[in-house]
């Protein structure tokens, strides 16, 4: 019998399919934080071949995005359209969002961790412990739980929500509502700029350059651990964007609306 929560891969570049269990029945590919990292056709071809020829069901992940870079995204969901009818987008853009209602109904969307606005920083776990209920309640849930916005999205065709693993718990309950969700384990995004403190960090002098600088994907081969007495885990530090990692898997799942957990074999960079 299979298992009613489903396993998804989450890599971000074609070569990370070498992490592929038979376990997994889904393929997450993309990224969710940088415009920059955004995948070009040919990655996304050997993603989609390698789910295919697995029988897996596939999931594009994509960033918020400037001008810019919804003209890349655009070129992926033109190609995604065509090789995979019926696929899923994870949006972390409205813009995005409106794209894929008006130019492409053969692709089904999902809405973005970034977009749940969920407390995510590991800092609440210090003083958790003698908070009120209510106040333990409402940082273990978020609007997703709104009876209004559940409709909003319900209209707008949207069916799946897409869930970090926080410290302090999911107090969420989807399993009456039209909507499903999925968890991702162990790295759960705590915040996210346009500012890449990886950029040109290999280049002496550059020290004190704050900007929006030239990439040379310098987060793909650095990470930085940070550690802060008010923290309680450190925060890893990947380009753009600060996790943090809670390999506790939640149980109860299932009750919860929650049907599927995402794994990320490294930090989706």
């Amino acid at each position: 019998m299979p298992d009613p929560v489903e396993n998804a891969l989450y890599v971000t570049r074609a070569d990370g399919l070498d992490h592929y269990e038979p376990r997994y029945s889904r393929l997450y590919f993309g990224n969710e934080f940088c415009q920059r990292l955004i995948p070009g056709a040919k990655e996304l071809d050997i993603a989609v071949g390698f789910a295919e020829s697995k029988g897996l069901g596939f999931t594009l992940l994509t960033p918020y995005v400037t001008n810019d870079g919804m003209t890349g995204v655009q070129k992926l969901l033109d190609r995604l359209s065509e090789r995979s009818v019926g696929s899923e987008v994870v949006f972390n853009d409205w813009g995005v969002f409106r794209l894929i209602r008006k130019s492409y109904p053969g692709l089904r969307p999902v809405l973005g961790r970034l977009l749940n606005k969920m407390k995510r920083g590991p800092r609440l776990m210090r003083f958790l412990g003698f908070t009120p209920l209510e106040t333990k309640e409402y940082l273990r849930s978020c609007s997703l739980e709104t009876p209004h916005y559940q409709r909003f999205l319900q209209e707008s065709g949207i069916r799946r929500a897409e869930l970090d693993n926080v410290f302090q718990g999911i107090g969420l309950d989807l399993h009456d509502s039209a909507l499903r969700a999925s968890i991702y384990v162990p790295y759960a995004f705590v915040t996210t700029t346009r500012f890449c403190q990886a950029s040109a960090c290999e280049d002496a002098g550059m020290e004190d350059e704050v900007g929006i600088l030239e990439c040379k994907k310098e987060c793909r081969k650095y990470t930085f651990t940070l550690h802060h007495p008010a923290m309680p885990a450190p925060l890893f530090s990947k380009g753009n964007t600060k996790f943090v990692r809670n390999s506790e898997i939640p149980e109860n799942l299932l009750s919860r609306g929650i049907d599927r957990i995402v794994f990320e074999p490294e930090i989706p960079m």
